[in-house]
């Protein structure tokens, strides 16, 4: 095989402190169902995945280090169809209780802009115009020997943890 087939986003991973706080906030702020869950070995869920964004999912995984590592680091924007949508999303967490930003440019479009939980940034995004503004953006450059000689790192890392078992939320009573 010499080259990669056509790639798609399968799901984001966020790390949470609380997986019961973060659970019903997602739930609730973008109408995601809960479609997997991640028991460890004691059977206590330590992650979950939600859908309802197309055909990526949204999991959450209770880390509570990582979610503070990640803090004020924006893993999604969430596309709405027009920027007619961006009001309508503003009162829905208004109602939620959920401070937010007014409408505001981005890259290549208008958002408002929200924190979870865990202060992560996320978005409810409309885009309005195509390509990014040019005060948006810069040119993203690679040293020339990256894409062609890079090698897997032989260096020391933690030990493997060994992977959760996977129930599906239907699958269970």
């Amino acid at each position: 095989m010499d080259s990669l087939p056509s790639l798609h986003v399968l799901s984001i991973k966020i790390p949470v402190s609380d997986l019961a706080v973060s659970r019903r906030f997602y739930t609730d702020v973008f109408a995601l169902r809960e479609v997997l869950q991640w028991p460890d070995e004691d059977g206590t869920i330590r992650g979950v995945a939600l859908a309802g964004t197309g055909d990526t999912l949204i999991a959450l995984r209770e880390d509570p280090a990582a979610a503070v590592a990640t803090r004020d680091f924006g893993f999604v924007n969430l596309g709405v169809p027009d920027v007619a949508y961006l009001a309508g999303c503003a009162a829905h967490l208004d109602a939620l209780g959920i401070a937010h930003t007014g409408e505001i440019s981005g890259a290549d479009g208008r958002l408002v802009g929200f924190h979870d939980p865990d202060h992560h940034e996320l978005s409810f995004y409309a885009r309005t115009h195509p390509g990014v503004r040019n005060d948006a953006s810069r040119a993203v450059t690679a040293p020339p020997q990256a894409a062609s000689t890079a090698q897997p790192s032989t260096a020391p890392g933690p030990p493997p943890r060994p992977g959760p078992s996977v129930r599906r939320t239907s699958d269970m009573p």
